[in-house]
């Protein structure tokens, strides 16, 4: 679900994006990378 939101962001003409999350998320670091 996260990366349907990021393709809509993109597809507007976006290619920033930030994303905050909890300390000591693992699972979103892991999946989405570091940049």
């Amino acid at each position: 679900m996260l990366f349907y939101a990021i393709e809509k962001v993109v597809g507007a003409g976006i290619n920033e994006i930030g994303i905050i999350i909890n300390p000591g998320e693992q699972e979103i670091p892991r999946v989405v990378g570091d940049g």
